[in-house]
């Protein structure tokens, strides 16, 4: 379903990926997604910088 969704958006925008940020909610979302998947890599670097 989620495949299906991305295609269709995909297909409206005629292939451009800035459908997903023109508004703002999903903007704010896709901000969410980033912040929580880099989370872990900075903290796991910054305890990795204090135990040095």
């Amino acid at each position: 379903m989620l495949e299906m969704s991305l295609r269709q958006s995909l297909l409206l925008s005629f292939g451009s990926l800035s459908i997903f940020v023109e508004r703002p909610i999903s903007a704010v979302l896709l901000m969410v997604v980033l912040l929580s998947l880099a989370l872990p890599f900075f903290g796991a670097l910054k305890r990795s910088r204090a135990s040095s």
